[in-house]
């Protein structure tokens, strides 16, 4: 059942997505190297690559040895909005700017290992743009890095459970502070699309209403192929689901869709997700 879910949904990609000049299918790669492994030509047979670290040096001879090889290869860094390390592992946040609960325990999640902003914060904001410009600007000004990703981007605070990001002790009503966090995260990817008109913006986890301010998403297996290889959806409907993004988002359109496992299986996941 897999197996013809799988080819049913590549048969409608193709008929639905093909390209006159056979600019499809593409295939993309999430973290599947950094800019430096010294292999290139295993891994330009992509022509979307997201790619996490790296100096600047490395990703300069990345981007040229591997676009010699693809010259349409889109190279995306990724750099931090929703996920971030400990107060003792991050020196660039400052403690009151982390997302605290109303016990006032910072919001921790991924077994403990990944902490969340407090978006409401200006300051906050600032540092994490600041973090991308510093990581990526210079590259994505010379045309080395096409843009960069953002992981788990919920679109509502209250995906931790409870937060209290006034600090008032008193967990924040989701009516209230979902709206907000989304508003401030589209805000954010404005205010760097203004600091570099050129690049392209893509991150997971989001929803349709941030699909004006980004060039695409990323479904995971759990949002969409999963679902097609369990039976819960049907290929049309994951076909649907990109059409959306792919019709609706930034142009260029840069959405992809991935399997987390060969059956469908998220059972090797860690914490919340």
């Amino acid at each position: 059942a897999t197996a013809v879910a799988a080819g049913a949904l590549l048969a409608l990609l193709s008929a639905l997505v093909t390209a006159p000049s056979g600019g499809y299918p593409r295939i993309a790669n999430l973290w599947g190297c950094g800019p430096a492994v010294p292999d290139v030509e295993s891994w330009s047979r992509y022509d979307l690559l997201i790619c996490a670290g790296g100096t600047a040096g490395e990703w300069r001879r990345f981007a040229r040895e591997t676009r010699e090889r693809n010259p349409g290869l889109i190279l995306l860094g990724t750099a931090p909005l929703m996920n971030i390390s400990s107060p003792e592992a991050t020196p660039w946040m400052q403690p009151e700017w982390y997302l605290y609960r109303p016990d006032g325990n910072p919001v921790n999640w991924w077994a403990g290992q990944v902490y969340a902003p407090n978006l409401s914060i200006t300051e906050c904001r600032a540092a994490l743009l600041a973090q991308t410009d510093e990581a990526y600007g210079a590259l994505i000004d010379e045309g080395v890095v096409s843009g960069v990703f953002y992981d788990s981007v919920v679109g509502g605070a209250t995906w931790y459970g409870e937060v209290d990001a006034n600090r008032d002790g008193v967990a924040d009503a989701p009516a209230d502070i979902d709206p907000q966090w989304h508003d401030y995260q589209c805000a954010f990817f404005d205010d760097l699309r203004a600091r570099h008109p050129a690049m392209a913006i893509m991150a997971n986890d989001v929803d349709l209403g941030h699909a004006p301010h980004l060039h695409g998403r990323l479904f995971e297996g759990g949002p969409l192929l999963d679902q097609v290889a369990n039976g819960s959806i049907g290929p049309r409907d994951a076909v649907r689901r990109l059409h959306e993004w792919v019709t609706t988002s930034l142009q260029p359109a840069i959405t992809f869709a991935i399997m987390t496992h060969p059956l469908g299986w998220q059972g090797w996941r860690v914490g919340k997700g």
